[in-house]
């Protein structure tokens, strides 16, 4: 119920901005929320809400936008809440700490042992007296005679004598007086024993409660991450994909996904009849044994057989997910040949699932109220199915124990199975999600318990086997490597019909599912010879080894990559593919238009799917041109290039579109002589011939300086521990551990930003030195280029908007000229860092013992821009959290150089190092980039490049004696 608020406050807004909201309403809202488990994310409420309070999709959206205003307030409400609660609760449990000691205090002053009473006085033997301090103490031993045989006189004793405790002999003692051990004088009558164990009971449930806290912000911590790891993906492939304006395409296609022989041996065995665990009366046996036993009743009893059952849940992390919607294909054709099998659909969290439409979500709990005898089958990772914090099963997994069969189809690769998949195994039969895996599991139908998991890892099934392909790579390796894996050669020849049909999926900018089988059917068709089907289970398994088509997007490399072997190799087929998917094209247009007119919802064209499906058929009727035999008139062709322009202001163009506008700008150029701007780079920001805003920084501008003198933060020198300890997996061979001490220095606060730089080049020019210019003003690599520009070599400015972004493709020659400029400038010495400087900095300075992994947090999301936020591009400085010392993004954003040379660590403890000398030809950079993953942002890792590289990862920041 730790939503009602925010419900409550949403339905107010929405009937206060003119929408019906009944009791039903409410009813609905609060039957849904007494449904949620605990541990929603409230971003979830957005899409579980919706279909309750919007009735079409006009109001979805209204609603989704009231959503995303709402949400942060209540957020920030119930975290000043929590925060509140835990200090009330802070203050009570140390005020009763207080009192309890009290208590515990007064216990004990009370409770002493009794003072024992003074000796008992023993009279004198002879005398019957009292023994005085003046009577001489009597000699123990007699004194022995002289030689004449007098004895000497007593010699009388100086000291004072005091008289000693004697004890008595045992008959004379009286036991009373003495006193006795008692638990009342020991403890107090039971009172301290107890405030003691109260006591110590407090401090245990404090320190639990302290623990528990911990865990519960380290979940959370976890979460956070991962959810925004999550959604700047999305934001990265789908910047569009928004319910109900993404256009999605459609084909009803004539023909299906041929089984082939891939299923062939699965489907028989899914139809098999298993033994039911009820017994049942068997009247004619019963009779027969009657008749046997002369007429006395003998009961005979069997076990009926029942077909098996089969609830299949498909992890669909989104609509263009090609291996869900090929376990979907599947599922299909399993229920075409009467197997008795029901399949619902989750994204990642297994907990909520849906049928056919996301919006009619149903419960893990009412899926065993509905199919308690089946047998489950889950497709997906498992991800959501282990504690992050601990490794273990997640408590609510516990859910699963209601189904007596349970079976896990995998999706993560074999080679990549790990103490996760063995947790997993322990609650499910554990196989891969591939055809070998299914086929596997339909072997071992009976069996309950998982088999070895080493089999898969030591026995990867090479058709399922993932294939990376980093996206930096040039295209022309890439096709290399592509050919290599979707090439078969047979003794009938070599075929290419996978990868042709590969190839073809590049022509959409989305891989549609259906668009997919689209082209897989054109390429199937173009060879007329027999050969074995082309759309086959197996083959669209090969094809989702490439995570592009889990993800539903082509990096743009390899779209280039794939289309230009096309049109070299197989320009026919281009032609072919492109005619058909042009037509298909239309058909799509003219069917949404009817669909739009036919539920009186608004035009079609005044939606964004509109404009996203316009620009698809005119980036492919311009491309289709290009091959044509006889092309367009040039004043319709003229005409398309316009429409082209005049859509890519509104939309981001794709790669396709980009070259078409480049190659219609060179035209243009060169039949006016004039630079006519339209095109534009991947990432929607101007090229070096484009019309560029900048700013113009001069050494005139003296804020610059003042702004490097004000970003200088003093560092206190010590004494700390450089490397990673050995416990740390993702530790390198070069992180040995050693002790360093360094004395005080200066660090800016930020890594040299482009309005920095400019400034030194516009006095100094951009010279070369060690073979390089300082800065590659023409970098350009990926997604990421040179954001300072020059018309002349001499005048340098920042492209508007990035003044503040870090300065990237800078040598490491061009990185100590700039300090040297400043300190010739300011008369201070500034200079690079050196790596102990550097790691003593990151790590927090003084403060190095709080251990974190990153530049001042173990998340690494508060601090730095990575792969996993960073959206292929640096970002600007200073917009996440600093560090111990207030010192940003040293992890993340961009590598900086360090003043050493590369090389093994100095054994034993260093004062001030400054490296080794001169071996090899590297220079170290610390802290990773915007393209690094989590485990090279880590403040102890290490790397090197030559000095004379210029990449758009790299940067530098400034110290100061």
């Amino acid at each position: 119920m730790q939503f009602q608020l925010l419900i409550t406050s949403l339905l107010a807004a929405w009937r206060a901005n003119g929408h019906t909201v009944g009791v039903d309403t409410y009813l609905r809202a609060m039957e849904l929320l007494q449904k949620l488990p605990d541990d929603t994310p409230p971003e979830q409420l957005k899409t579980l809400l919706a279909p309750i309070v919007a009735a079409d999709a006009e109001q979805q959206t209204a609603f989704y936008l009231l959503f995303d205003r709402q949400l942060p307030n209540w957020l920030a409400r119930a975290a000043a809440q929590e925060r509140q609660r835990m200090r009330l609760l802070s203050a009570l449990l140390a005020l009763l700490l207080v009192i309890l000691s009290l208590v515990a205090w007064w216990a004990y002053q009370n409770t002493r042992l009794p003072v024992v009473p003074p000796p008992v006085a023993i009279t004198d033997d002879t005398t019957g007296q009292k023994p005085t301090e003046t009577t001489t103490k009597p000699s123990e031993n007699p004194t022995p005679p002289n030689n004449n045989g007098t004895t000497p006189p007593p010699v009388a004793d100086t000291l004072p004598y005091k008289p000693f405790r004697h004890i008595p002999d045992i008959g004379s003692l009286n036991l009373k007086e003495i006193p006795q051990f008692n638990v009342k004088y020991a403890f107090g009558d039971g009172i301290k024993t107890a405030m003691v164990l109260c006591l110590l009971a407090l401090l245990a449930a404090l320190g639990w409660w302290i623990n528990r806290r911990k865990y519960r912000q380290t979940i959370q911590e976890i979460e956070a991450e991962r959810q925004l790891k999550t959604q700047a993906t999305e934001l990265k492939r789908t910047p569009n994909d928004r319910p109900p304006f993404m256009w999605q395409f459609a084909w009803k296609g004539h023909k299906a996904v041929d089984a082939h022989d891939d299923l062939d041996e699965i489907t028989p065995r899914l139809r098999s009849r298993s033994v039911g665990n009820n017994w049942q009366l068997d009247p004619a046996r019963t009779i027969k044994a009657t008749v046997r036993n002369a007429g006395r009743t003998t009961f005979q009893f069997r076990q009926p057989t029942q077909p098996d059952e089969f609830l299949l849940l498909i992890d669909m992390r989104s609509v263009n997910d090609h291996r869900a919607r090929l376990f979907e294909a599947i599922y299909q054709h399993l229920r075409q040949n009467e197997v008795l099998i029901v399949r619902y659909y989750y994204r990642q969290d297994p907990r909520h699932c849906w049928n056919e439409q996301p919006e009619s979500s149903i419960t893990l709990a009412d899926l065993h109220q509905r199919y308690p005898a089946h047998r489950l089958v889950v497709v997906g990772d498992a991800a959501r199915l282990i504690n992050p914090a601990d490794g273990e099963l997640a408590a609510w997994t516990a859910i699963f124990d209601q189904w007596r069969y349970r079976i896990l189809l995998s999706t993560k690769p074999c080679a990549e199975w790990d103490a996760d998949e063995l947790q997993l195994s322990t609650q499910f039969r554990l196989v891969p999600a591939s055809l070998q895996g299914l086929t596997d599991l339909v072997n071992t139908l009976g069996a309950e318990e998982s088999s070895d998991l080493n089999q898969w890892r030591n026995r990867p099934d090479e058709d399922a086997a993932p294939i990376e392909l980093p996206e930096q790579l040039k295209p022309a390796t890439i096709m290399a490597n592509l050919a290599a894996q979707f090439t078969e050669y047979t003794p009938a020849g070599t075929d290419q019909r996978l990868l042709c049909w590969l190839a073809a999926t590049a022509l959409s900018p989305v891989l549609h599912w259906d668009a997919t089988r689209f082209f897989g059917e054109i390429v199937e068709q173009q060879d007329p010879r027999p050969k074995e089907p082309l759309l086959t289970p197996l083959n669209l398994q090969r094809l989702c080894r490439l995570p592009w088509f889990t993800e539903g997007r082509m990096p743009d490399n390899a779209r280039k990559a794939l289309l230009h072997w096309l049109k070299l190799e197989q320009p026919a087929l281009l032609e072919r593919l492109r005619g058909a998917w042009q037509q298909t094209l239309e058909e799509n247009l003219a069917q949404l238009r009817q669909a739009a007119a036919e539920k009186g919802s608004p035009p079609f064209e005044e939606t964004v799917a509109y404009e996203q499906l316009s620009l698809t058929m005119l980036v492919n009727d311009l491309a289709l041109d290009d091959l044509r035999l006889n092309p367009l008139p040039p004043e319709q062709r003229a005409q398309l290039e316009r429409d082209l322009h005049q859509l890519t202001e509104h939309h981001e163009p794709d790669v396709v579109a980009l070259e078409l506008l480049e190659t219609a700008n060179a035209r243009e150029a060169t039949a006016t002589g004039t630079d006519h701007v339209w095109a534009k780079s991947a990432d929607n920001n101007p090229k070096e011939n484009d019309t560029v805003e900048s700013t113009d920084y001069t050494i005139n501008d003296k804020s610059i300086f003042a702004s490097i003198e004000k970003n200088m933060i003093f560092v206190k020198g010590g004494t700390f521990t450089m490397g990673s300890p050995t416990t740390d997996p993702d530790r390198g061979s070069d992180e040995v551990q050693h002790e360093v001490t360094l004395s005080d220095f200066y660090m800016g606060k930020t890594v040299v930003t482009n309005a920095q730089f400019v400034a030194f080049l516009n006095e100094k020019g951009n010279k070369k030195e060690g073979g390089v210019t300082w800065i590659n003003i023409e970098g350009s690599s990926g997604s990421e280029k040179c954001r300072i520009v020059s018309r002349d070599g001499k005048t340098f400015l920042v492209e508007k908007g990035y003044d503040n972004y870090p300065v990237i493709y800078i040598s490491w020659y061009g990185a100590v000229a700039y300090c040297t400029w400043l300190s010739q400038k300011t008369g201070k010495k500034y200079r690079l860092p050196t790596e102990a400087e550097w790691e003593y900095a990151a790590r927090g300075g003084v403060n190095w013992k709080d251990g974190y992994i990153y530049a001042g947090s173990n998340t690494l999301s508060n601090v730095a821009w990575y792969s996993g936020n960073a959206l292929s591009q640096t970002c600007p400085v200073g917009k996440l959290m600093p560090n111990q010392l207030d010192l940003y993004d040293l992890s993340g954003n961009v590598w900086e150089w360090c003043s050493d040379w590369y090389d093994d660590y100095n054994p034993g403890t260093q004062k001030n190092p400054t490296g080794r000398e001169r071996s090899g030809h590297r220079r170290v950079i610390r802290g990773g980039s915007w393209f690094n993953s989590m485990r090279n942002c880590r403040a102890a890792v290490r790397y090197c490049n030559s000095p004379i590289l210029c990449i758009n990862t790299i940067g530098f920041r400034l110290v100061r004696q």
